[in-house]
């Protein structure tokens, strides 16, 4: 799949089809066909479902796992958690729908922070530390750097033009992604419609990145709960 690719984000609303429960993914903005690059800019959830489907549950899951999602980190003195990202043999028909869009599964800011620094530097995931001055180890390489590129250019444009244009500034350059997330609600065994969770995660600057950061706010307010209204200006 190339960043060039086109796809009909079905202008705002979408019904899976093929499901014995009736199910609807929206966008914040509804939008009509539009490429690969700006459905990550813009942050389409109907474009991500739809290149999911292309992709494969398989690929998904491996990459998600390379990238260390659903594995502790190791780092010392820290309470450190696997989140959760589910096993093959437990996906199901809603899974593909789901997890690339941040459902069914949980996961820690420093893994976030992990992933991202694998994208700023090039394809390499390394392995944490506290003491800036302990020596660097790497854990694997999870990406070539041409793929890495791609997506970088694909982050640069949600800082230009998309999900994250509160931070377009012509003598700076930096890249990121936005991420609001609803909160699952175990007791009505749903997402919840008023808790959020508003992410940024960030590198800075775009040529021989020096910083990586990842900021969350738990149930902002209604006015704040887009993760470009409370996160990204904090970054």
């Amino acid at each position: 799949i190339t960043l060039s690719k086109e796809y009909y984000c079905e202008n705002g609303r979408y019904r899976i089809p093929n499901l014995k429960k009736r199910r609807i993914i929206q966008d914040h903005e509804g939008r009509d066909t539009i490429s690969v690059k700006e459905i990550l800019a813009y942050s389409s959830n109907i474009g991500l479902v739809k290149i999911s489907a292309d992709i494969g549950e398989r690929h998904i899951y491996n990459t998600f796992k390379s990238f260390g999602f659903g594995q502790k980190t190791g780092i010392e003195s820290y309470n450190d958690v696997a989140g959760d990202l589910k096993g093959l043999n437990q996906w199901n028909a809603h899974s593909l729908i789901s997890i690339p869009i941040g459902q069914e599964l949980r996961v820690t800011n420093l893994q976030i922070a992990m992933a991202y620094s694998a994208i700023a530097n090039g394809g390499f995931l390394v392995q944490p530390k506290i003491v800036l001055d302990s020596p660097t180890q790497i854990i694997r390489k999870v990406a070539s750097k041409k793929n890495i590129g791609l997506l970088v250019e694909s982050l640069k444009m949600t800082v230009s033009e998309g999900t994250a244009s509160y931070m377009k500034d012509e003598s700076v350059c930096s890249y990121g992604k936005t991420g609001t997330a609803q909160v699952f609600d175990v007791e009505n065994n749903q997402y919840s419609d008023s808790l959020f969770i508003s992410s940024y995660a960030g590198v800075f600057p775009c040529d021989k990145p020096r910083l990586v950061c990842v900021i969350s706010f738990v149930g902002p307010d209604e006015e704040n709960k887009w993760a470009s209204k409370s996160a990204l200006p904090a970054f």
